[in-house]
């Protein structure tokens, strides 16, 4: 007789498992002391298993997120950083992409870096689209489409 070569697969029933099959039996033959025992008295082998697994990978979960948010991604460059030629080139495409920007003039500014709580002021009081002039809007009291 030769011996096999396969790949046999052992399983095996823990101490708890053993101990929840003799609360079991023992309790489905009224064995006394455990057949007077409630049954979360008898599955409390099992329970107590359960509830094992469940907080250690609560635990494990909860460290691998701390982990997680504490590494730090070396592939964002820090505030201040000079960036690498791919990286500029990159940066300069969007601006040369974006057909729809529109270039300021000399005398425009983009914004005032300091915070006022005056009220805004207009320098003109024409609106343009397009250099096309919208004029003021007037309602004719004596029209006959007004309600």
């Amino acid at each position: 007789m030769g011996e096999s070569n396969s790949a046999t697969s052992t399983a095996g029933v823990s101490g708890v498992g053993v101990v929840q099959i003799v609360f079991l039996i023992l309790k489905l033959c009224k064995t006394q002391p455990i057949g007077g025992w409630p049954w979360w008295k008898v599955m409390l082998p099992l329970e107590c298993s359960v509830a094992l697994v469940c907080c250690l990978g609560c635990c494990i979960l909860g460290v691998g997120s701390i982990a997680f948010t504490l590494s730090k991604d070396e592939d964002i460059p820090k505030p201040g950083a000079p960036l690498t030629e791919d990286q500029l080139r990159a940066y300069e495409a969007t601006f040369n992409n974006n057909s729809s920007a529109r270039r300021l003039t000399s005398n425009e500014t983009i914004g005032s870096s300091q915070a006022t709580t005056s009220p805004a002021t207009h320098t003109s009081n024409n609106i343009s689209m397009d250099d096309k002039y919208i004029g003021p809007i007037t309602i004719d009291e004596d029209s006959e489409n007004n309600v």
